[in-house]
């Protein structure tokens, strides 16, 4: 409330991600082929991630400019705590991507 909307491009890191076709989490892209992610968001019946990168409004089917991808693999904080979320992170990998817009740029390469 009393925001802005956010604009093409605004963001091009950030990522939608969709659970088991139904739950949303957030996370950055950090290379061609990882999110990080909060771990409590990928633990427990989570087996489906749908990433989406370059999106402005997932309700779209399509649009221009935006990437989606499925994960092969998550991977926890060694130290991750789901009782108290000490060390709630989590990577999702999926297979390397090439961004087809300026829409989407890497924050660690």
């Amino acid at each position: 409330m009393n925001g802005a909307l956010a604009v093409r491009a605004q963001f091009p890191y950030q990522a939608a991600i969709i659970i088991d076709g139904a739950s949303f989490c957030g996370g950055s892209l950090i290379s061609t082929s990882a999110v990080l992610t909060a771990a409590h968001c990928a633990q427990g019946q989570g087996t489906s991630f749908e990433v989406h990168l370059g999106a402005l409004d997932l309700s779209l089917s399509t649009e221009s400019g935006r990437i989606s991808v499925t994960t092969k693999e998550k991977v926890f904080h060694p130290g991750f705590n789901p009782n108290n979320l000490n060390n709630d992170i989590a990577i999702l990998k999926f297979d390397p991507i090439t961004p087809s817009s300026k829409n989407i740029i890497f924050a660690i390469i």
